[in-house]
């Protein structure tokens, strides 16, 4: 039994059973000495009711190091009641927001501004409810703002939740940005909400330039792409993060409600910068099926077969994957976005 197996054998939403993906888990947690897991945000999963006692009685018997978080929930408290528990409290995460948003509100000119120094520090430690992402993000909504009016307009008009600061940040961009940003800030949502994977940022430049080439853009077509990691993070509003060389939403809830967001709308006839699902399954689909149609004319036509290889001289897969980097997507991830368009689309797929 190995994953493979398990994914063959997948309900028609394709999903796996979980019995079967419990029984490759713990025969691969037996197999293991010393282990120690962590799972984090543990009340994020909405059914524990299978998953959490088989793996807190395996943690018994193979003397497994568990290390849990969560917020206190009534659905988890009766598992969870006889294991050592450290519990942050509400005044512990108080404090620590404090410290930073007085540390952010210090480095900042227009924030520390004496006239809206205090109203700042009072109205985010009033409503931030425990969300660290709360605050990081209306911090960096309020330093995007250009005069200390502004600043306090937006305090006046301060979300107090994640999905209501997520739309407030969309509609901020949809006012402010010009068409050509808006539209290159769209392009970036697309493949952020819509890959099949996290991308890294030398696939999302590929991907950027092809579409502009197709579109008849010269702008990235010298091989200089002009956009740094800061010009995409301040397009997208703080709605995605670049670490590491990876590009993705800051949070998945942050992803939850673009995707829902944008339905919305689209049920509506309200046409925003936010892709659609059907929109993103087209784009994705077409990119990756135009780029293996040129890396085929272009890189295999010349290559030629030998009778006792299976392999085409000259192949060296390293160097296909620096001059063709969205190659390996494009060929793994083709068919998940052809399956995912809608079959009575009008404009195909």
């Amino acid at each position: 039994m190995n994953v493979k197996t398990i994914h063959g054998g997948a309900t028609d939403q394709g999903i796996p059973d979980f019995s079967e993906v419990w029984r490759l888990l713990s025969r691969f947690f037996e197999q293991q000495d010393n282990l120690v897991l962590i799972l984090d945000a543990l009340d994020e999963c909405k059914d524990n009711s299978l998953f959490l006692p088989r793996l807190l009685d395996l943690a018994i018997r193979k003397n497994i190091t568990l290390l849990l978080t969560s917020r206190r929930q009534k659905r988890l408290v009766r598992y969870l009641e006889h294991v050592k528990t450290l519990e942050i409290a509400p005044e512990d995460v108080h404090q620590d927001i404090e410290f930073f948003v007085s540390f952010e509100v210090a480095r900042n000119s227009h924030l520390s501004h004496p006239l809206v120094r205090n109203i700042v520090m009072e109205s985010l430690l009033d409503q931030h409810n425990g969300m660290f992402l709360w605050v990081t993000l209306m911090l960096k909504e309020l330093k995007a703002c250009i005069s200390l009016e502004e600043v306090q307009m937006t305090l006046m008009h301060m979300p107090s939740g994640l999905e209501g600061l997520y739309s407030k940040i969309v509609n901020r961009l949809e006012r402010s940005l010009t068409r050509q940003a808006a539209e290159v800030t769209k392009n970036i949502l697309t493949w952020v909400l819509g890959s099949a994977r996290v991308l890294v940022m030398d696939e999302l430049r590929e991907v950027l330039s092809c579409q502009y080439e197709a579109q008849g853009h010269t702008l990235l077509s010298d091989g200089d792409f002009p956009y740094t990691d800061k010009d995409i993070e301040s397009m997208c509003g703080s709605l995605i993060s670049i670490r590491h060389g990876q590009i993705q939403t800051v949070h998945q809830s942050t992803k939850n409600h673009l995707v829902g967001l944008a339905e919305v709308r689209r049920l509506g006839q309200d046409l925003s910068m936010l892709p659609t699902s059907v929109d993103t399954s087209l784009r994705l689909a077409s990119v990756c099926l135009t780029y293996q149609e040129k890396f085929c004319k272009s890189s295999l036509v010349n290559l030629q077969m030998s009778p006792f290889d299976h392999r085409p001289k000259g192949f060296d897969i390293q160097m296909l994957r620096a001059n063709w980097k969205l190659l390996e997507y494009s060929f793994f991830f083709w068919i998940h976005h052809v399956l995912d368009c809608p079959i009575n689309n009008s404009r195909g797929c």
